[in-house]
């Protein structure tokens, strides 16, 4: 899903030697500084006017997505990721899909909401997706290109009060456990928008809020 083009406009230019150039890098290689002086081939958008208009978390998203579609149905790592940028700048043609489709609720930041049906407030709202806090305290991510994570969501007329954060953070020494495997970490520190762990990875918050939750819980 596109960015609005007046967001963007109101955007900054990232330098070549930005972290978000460098972000770009990583996912899409040394093609990316090809690649970037180019125009788009759908509207002819110079991409060097709207790509590094970007933050590092629609550039991980753009990522993101490209490794899934790469997995998918094969195909270039960078040519995916590079498609998936244009996607965000508006210059790919979005088709318009067949049949019935759940609509984007559009939600703002501290619209009250409910994921499953379990109450929350919207904290952040970022191309392609919602980070969204429930009131059990658990953060969600829903991504708003698919159509079931979509079906999750329901608006509520007021915003749900969330329980107050003892700390502006992650704290360090925090125990988290993996939803999906179980493995237990220790959070080292959170600096920006990555979360390190105690063995040195470092992990893209929005990333470490959607695999992680507080607490130790043993490995099934």
């Amino acid at each position: 899903m596109p960015l609005p083009r007046a967001e963007l406009e109101a955007r900054p230019l990232k330098a070549r030697s930005s972290a978000e150039f460098q972000a770009m890098i990583e996912y899409g290689g040394e093609l990316t500084r090809k690649t970037i002086g180019e125009k788009s081939r759908t509207n002819q958008i110079p991409r060097s006017e709207w790509w590094l208009r970007l933050d590092l978390d629609e550039i991980h998203l753009a990522g993101q997505t490209a490794s899934r579609e790469a997995g998918a149905g094969g195909g270039n790592m960078s040519t995916l990721f590079f498609r998936a940028l244009d996607r965000l700048v508006g210059a790919v043609k979005i088709e318009k899909p067949t049949g019935p489709t759940i609509a984007d609720p559009n939600f703002r930041v501290g619209d009250g909401c409910t994921v499953k049906e379990q109450p929350g407030v919207v904290q952040a709202v970022k191309a392609g997706l919602y980070q969204i806090r429930l009131v059990s305290g658990e953060d969600v991510t829903v991504h708003r290109d698919r159509q079931v994570q979509l079906g999750w969501l329901g608006r509520l007329e007021q915003a749900p009060e969330l329980p107050q954060e003892t700390s502006g953070g992650i704290p360090a020494g925090a125990l988290y456990h993996h939803t999906g495997t179980g493995l237990i970490v220790q959070v080292k520190e959170q600096s920006g928008g990555f979360v390190v762990l105690d063995n040195g990875e470092r992990i893209l918050l929005l990333e470490f809020n959607r695999l992680y939750r507080p607490g130790a819980r043993a490995s099934a």
